[in-house]
């Protein structure tokens, strides 16, 4: 996606709404926290938005943490205006916000109908642009139901096609073998030229080892960043990371920033 993320550890949408928890995770170790999922033009939305405002303002010189925001159509918008609503919030997080995921948000919701309205933001958005900071980098949602049965590869080509950097895909925990084929199947078609952010079932380091094995590029956490020893999970995590890519325990990131390591393993 063109952004630098110090280490493959994310906070996943649903953890912080507003964006009020990121300076702690800017020093817990994190590389990056996607915010919401917000409903567009709503008062979270706002809200979320002035937290990010606050935080650029305010965020230490070399801080790297990363951040994105998990947008969903408002539930009673019509279809054709959902684009529209969208686009606009694209435009208010420019500066703001690293990338925006794209999250489907209505119950049985198809890949065709995601595309459809996908095709019409991108166009919205990039036509009313203006002048000003590049519009936030652009992700997609896979909910765990499209993978069931369907083959991913052609999903992930269209999407990209029309302007996707990054596929964010869910995953049951009854289904983490599937999940794991699937990001292989989308790594070995892609290699590295799409952002693939593996969420759901995470609550392990050695389940963090394997999605990133399997092909993921990020991975998003959630219930283990509730419990009393999330720093030491993170830590853990890194340090086992790091033992699997460099064969020795060496952390890719740490709380301090001190110890990045400069090989291209966090670049997006």
């Amino acid at each position: 996606m063109g952004l630098d993320f110090s280490n493959p550890i994310g906070l996943a949408a649903g953890f912080d709404r507003c964006g009020m928890l990121l300076d702690g995770a800017a020093r817990s170790g994190l590389g990056s926290v996607e915010l919401g999922s917000l409903v567009a033009e709503s008062p979270d939305f706002d809200r979320a938005r002035s937290a990010l405002r606050v935080f650029r303002s305010v965020r230490p010189r070399g801080n790297p943490l990363v951040v994105g925001v998990s947008l969903m159509p408002r539930p009673h918008s019509p279809w054709r205006q959902a684009p529209i609503e969208i686009a606009s919030c694209l435009r208010g997080l420019r500066g703001l916000a690293d990338y925006v995921t794209l999250n489907p948000g209505r119950a049985g919701s198809t890949p065709a109908d995601c595309l459809e309205r996908f095709g019409a933001i991108v166009e919205h958005a990039v036509r009313s642009a203006g002048p000003g900071p590049s519009l936030p980098q652009l992700v997609v949602k896979l909910p765990a139901a499209w993978s069931a049965g369907v083959e991913p590869v052609p999903i992930a080509a269209a999407f990209a096609r029309l302007g996707a950097r990054g596929l964010l895909i869910a995953a049951e925990r009854s289904g983490a073998h599937d999940h794991a084929a699937s990001l292989r199947r989308l790594r070995l078609a892609f290699g590295p030229s799409l952002c693939l952010i593996s969420v759901g079932g995470i609550d392990t380091p050695g389940t963090a080892a394997l999605r990133l094995a399997a092909g993921a590029t990020l991975i998003q956490i959630h219930c283990a960043a509730r419990g009393s020893r999330r720093i030491e999970w993170i830590d853990e995590t890194l340090v086992r990371l790091a033992r699997a890519k460099f064969g020795r325990p060496r952390k890719i990131g740490s709380r301090t920033g001190i110890l990045h390591c400069q090989e291209t393993e966090g670049r997006s």
